[in-house]
């Protein structure tokens, strides 16, 4: 058994921060021994402030949504297990906002050499009635043969039965590596 603390840092949603998101919640809850970060980007792009140092000290990324973008980024960049939840990898189609158009294209190329290498692990929850972010930009990856891939029946946001969200977040993390858990 492991006695590490584990690490994670948590990149929410688009206009949403950790003290509104169900996600961090039940990370904090269900992983004590665990300490759960994040970034507000609202006031700064973590890809230009974030680098291999910096990143190099956490165990698992986790994106939901818009934070899918900065966690597959990473993840696939700096060889960090991570989770996507409902990802927004292209924002600029999904969600209107250009200024990560540059790692939209890297996130590609990261992506295809993933497919080949199969190196990192990884879980993406993408929901089947997403209202929000358009599923198939994610599932046309192929990413999701490469890990972990749950299919719940939420729309976008998060379903307030943390029950259910429980089921689909406890699993992938604790397969992710469970060596590192306390």
């Amino acid at each position: 058994m492991n006695n590490k603390k584990s690490k994670f840092l948590y990149f929410h949603g688009y206009k949403s921060s950790a003290e509104n998101s169900i996600t961090y919640k039940t990370i904090k809850e269900h992983f004590p021994n665990t300490d759960c970060f994040t970034f507000v980007y609202e006031l700064k792009n973590p890809i230009a402030i974030l680098d291999e140092k910096k990143l190099f000290k956490y165990d698992l990324l986790i994106g939901n949504s818009f934070g899918g973008l900065f966690a597959s980024y990473f993840g696939l960049k700096y060889h960090i297990p991570f989770i996507l939840i409902n990802p927004s990898i292209k924002p600029s189609v999904t969600l209107g906002i250009n200024d990560y158009i540059d790692y939209e294209k890297e996130i590609e190329y990261l992506i295809k050499t993933e497919l080949i290498k199969r190196t990192i692990p990884k879980a993406l929850i993408v929901s089947k009635n997403d209202e929000v972010v358009d599923r198939n930009i994610i599932l046309n990856t192929g990413l999701q043969s490469t890990g972990i891939f749950v299919e719940p029946n939420w729309g976008h946001r998060i379903p307030e039965d943390e029950l259910e969200f429980n089921e689909f977040i406890i699993e992938p993390i604790n397969f992710i590596d469970s060596s590192i858990f306390i």
